[in-house]
């Protein structure tokens, strides 16, 4: 499944959006619209402003991906118990 937008609508908001899933609380939604991909995007960049301002290493992992640096992503590690 490829998702095409996250957006932080309520479906019943968004009556043209079919409801694909849920990640973190919120619904998957396919855009209806190919400007629907803009106004999610959008909003996922404030929803990061929000929650990563004054986090000096998530500001840094997000700034690596950005320039195309997978290594932070690739390089944790996972603990067993």
């Amino acid at each position: 499944m490829k998702i095409e937008s996250i957006s932080p609508v309520q479906p019943s908001q968004d009556a043209g959006a079919e409801t694909v899933g849920h990640f973190e609380g919120r619904s998957v939604t396919r855009a209806a619209v190919r400007g629907d991909d803009r106004s999610s995007v959008a909003g996922l960049a404030r929803w990061l402003a929000r929650n990563v301002a004054g986090d000096p290493r998530s500001e840094q992992a997000l700034q690596r991906l950005a320039d195309g640096d997978g290594t932070p992503l690739e390089a944790r590690t996972v603990r067993r118990r």
